[in-house]
């Protein structure tokens, strides 16, 4: 395999490398399995560009699913290669694969490789209840779905042995672009993501996810009717979740990036 030029991003324990090299898309997921062997914390390969006219950055990750950590990222990213001072923020506008419209990304630079960053995430396409089997079980799930990434959110107890079952299976089930059980503990507010994209054939227990976060949010807003603003703990750490009366969602966490 060829060396790549990239840069390990850490969104709150949730590993990304940022490939600055061009490959073909039929390429990536060849390219991703190799960094993630090579980088073993590494739990999601996106791929960088500078060449969109109505974006600062580029981004399409190697499943071709929509990724809120890896959108922050890849906005730090920017604001590093462009050297943003510290302590002020800017606006970073990033386009994605996984939805149509250009995310705005609000970034502060609080040391030279540290940031926080604050995304204006999609709102979800359709947020429902969808009943899915599981060997002799039924389960009646909520269900979140955005352009690129379906999220189910799950408050009971299931073995690990079973969510890595049935997350395959439940991606499948539903035709899904790449499938996220969210499993939460609200009166904790921990959350505990299991990812699936069937482009990559591999799951991903992560130590963050922003669009299962965002997911689980905007579930709770729906069904409480009223705003939500809830730092949600999860194995890498916190990532505070917005939903306001008009709907607007903002998802902060922060980034460390390595070269």
């Amino acid at each position: 395999m060829k060396e790549y030029d990239y840069v390990y991003a850490d969104p709150t324990g949730n590993i990304t490398i940022l490939v600055r090299d061009e490959v073909a898309v039929e390429e990536q997921p060849k390219v991703s399995n190799y960094l993630c062997f090579y980088e073993p914390d590494c739990e999601q390969v996106g791929f960088v560009y500078y060449d969109d006219p109505d974006a600062d950055i580029r981004l399409r990750m190697a499943g071709g699913e929509f990724c809120g950590n890896a959108t922050m990222s890849a906005a730090c990213l920017f604001a590093k290669d462009n050297d943003f001072p510290l302590s002020e923020e800017r606006t970073v506008i990033v386009r994605t694969s996984g939805t149509k419209d250009p995310v705005e990304v609000r970034v502060l630079r609080e040391e030279k490789r540290a940031f926080k960053g604050c995304v204006k995430m999609p709102k979800p396409l359709e947020i429902s209840e969808v009943l899915l089997y599981y060997e002799s079980d039924r389960y009646m799930l909520p269900i979140v779905k955005f352009e690129g990434m379906y999220h189910i959110i799950y408050t009971d107890k299931m073995s690990l042995d079973d969510a890595e079952k049935a997350v395959v299976k439940w991606a499948d089930d539903l035709n899904a672009p790449a499938l996220g059980i969210m499993f939460l503990d609200e009166k904790q507010s921990v959350l505990t993501p299991l990812v699936y994209v069937p482009a990559l054939k591999d799951f991903y227990w992560e130590h963050a996810c922003a669009s299962g976060t965002t997911a689980t949010g905007y579930y709770l807003y729906k069904r409480n009717n009223e705003p939500v603003n809830i730092d949600f703990i999860e194995p890498g750490g916190k990532l505070n979740i917005k939903v306001d009366n008009d709907e607007e969602i903002f998802l902060t966490g922060h980034v460390r990036l390595r070269d």
